[in-house]
């Protein structure tokens, strides 16, 4: 069964990874319009063939920069993917400043309290919702329904 666990730190933690941004406030947008710059001065280098040796620094450069933005748009893709799947995992939590103090799941079935109500009551019936945890891509993580049980 899958379990869901109940934390009120997933704020704080979410604000912790997204606080550890190295790209040093760069945009993915200015590093293209720095590297259709530096093509533009490569080709006007080879166009003149003037100095061999700005024109390999000049290329040089320009592979560094096509480096660093490919390197960028990687990390903006794992941030994507982090954000949607909001995975966490519980070696990287302190439980003890979380409400309950300790890891905390909820069950898909409210039968865990019946059961011991069962042995001194007889028959038990129970009507509420249920809440289950679902694998999916979307952002909707938790589905709410309504359910008998005996």
């Amino acid at each position: 069964s899958n379990k869901f666990r109940v934390t009120s730190l997933l704020n704080k933690m979410m604000k912790e990874s997204s606080s550890g941004d190295d790209t040093g406030g760069v945009s993915i947008e200015s590093i293209k319009a720095s590297i259709k710059q530096k093509s533009d001065c490569v080709e006007e280098l080879k166009r003149t063939d003037s100095n061999t040796e700005a024109l390999i620094a000049a290329v040089q450069d320009l592979n560094k920069m096509k480096e660093l933005a490919s390197n960028l748009e990687e990390k903006e893709k794992q941030k994507e993917r982090s954000k949607d799947t909001a995975l966490v995992k519980a070696a990287k939590v302190n439980f003890s400043d979380d409400y309950f103090s300790c890891q905390t799941f909820l069950t898909v079935s409210g039968r865990l309290h019946l059961e011991s109500y069962a042995c001194a009551l007889g028959n038990v019936y129970s009507f509420g919702p249920r809440f289950r945890a679902e694998t999916s891509q979307s952002l909707r993580q938790v589905s709410e329904m309504w359910m008998v049980e005996a």
